[in-house]
């Protein structure tokens, strides 16, 4: 077994014209308190904001960051997986999914270390707070809901308390920073590339859970959260498409028939109410988004948007 020393762990992170985040949230990742090797797997989906040129120039020299260009914008997926699969090729012992829009406290990667190393296979969740209300939280592990499966992240928007503080078991989690093993990532696979955006860290959870992974969250390991640094939030028309067609896609593949029903009907009653909404507001490609997603999803139509 190795030491601490020897071990290896590989932060991929995914920049689309992330200039204003990147360089905040590297540096908190430079400053962590681990023994072991930490390399930087920086992916750009294809940004137009100089932003990849300038991390290269500034950490360009430096032999633990690896820097991938990716032709076109591929999507969150595809480019996380891009970056696994040469971290993988690389030796690495632990994977973290970690967005741009984040920094993180000197010992976390520490603490979510030593959580993985007590379980045989698990995906370790940190305690994430608001990046703009350090004192609120913003995910203390999540959990899909009992009925129709809607992840829930616990403890959102409520202040720090002893709650929140003790170590425990999830059904799911926040994709914005997540740490799994070379083996366990094994045993569950890559993230689901047809999503393009949204919803494949949901599906990657109950992929996971549905063999045999544990899902566990430690509040020792603490991190900051910006959140839709690179979606221009969750009302923009291709965020609506993606939300829409993506929840059909993950619940389709992971319910049974009468549970998939009742998913079915809550969700486009969320999604009827929205389009009330957005027609009083004038919002007409939301509303748009919404009929393409749910038309997309039938036809099999997977990937990029491309608004009709």
């Amino acid at each position: 077994m190795k030491t601490e020393c020897e071990m290896k762990i590989s932060i991929i992170l995914v920049n689309f014209n992330g200039e204003r985040y990147n360089e905040v949230c590297i540096e908190s990742v430079l400053k962590n308190e681990w023994k072991g090797k930490v390399e930087l797997y920086i992916v750009d989906n294809h940004s137009t904001d100089n932003s990849m040129e300038k991390m290269e120039r500034r950490w360009g020299s430096r032999n633990n960051f690896h820097f991938i260009h990716m032709k076109d914008n591929m999507g969150f997926s595809i480019a996380n997986n891009v970056g696994i699969e040469a971290a993988l090729k690389n030796g690495t012992d632990y994977i973290m999914l970690l967005n741009n829009d984040t920094y993180v406290e000197s010992d976390m990667i520490e603490k979510m270390v030593e959580v993985a190393q007590k379980y045989e296979n698990c995906i370790v969740l940190p305690k994430i707070y608001y990046m703009d209300r350090p004192e609120i939280i913003g995910s203390a592990g999540a959990e899909l809901s009992r009925i129709v499966k809607k992840p829930i992240n616990y403890g959102e928007n409520q202040k720090d308390s002893e709650k929140y503080c003790v170590e425990r078991k999830c059904s799911c989690g926040n994709g914005c920073c997540f740490l799994i093993s070379k083996e366990t990532l094994d045993k569950v696979g890559f993230l689901e590339e047809a999503y393009f955006l949204y919803y494949e860290d949901t599906e990657f959870f109950m992929r996971a859970r549905k063999k045999g992974i544990t899902v566990v969250y430690t509040p020792e390991a603490k991190m900051y959260h910006k959140g839709n640094g690179s979606t221009k939030g969750n009302d923009n028309p291709a965020n609506v498409y993606y939300i829409t067609r993506n929840w059909l896609m993950c619940h389709k593949r992971h319910l049974g028939k009468i549970r998939y029903v009742i998913s079915w009907i809550y969700f486009m009653l969320n999604r009827c109410a929205w389009v009330i909404i957005w027609g009083m507001m004038g919002k007409t490609q939301q509303i748009k988004a919404v009929w393409q997603g749910i038309y997309d999803f039938y036809k099999k139509k997977d990937g990029k948007y491309v608004a009709q």
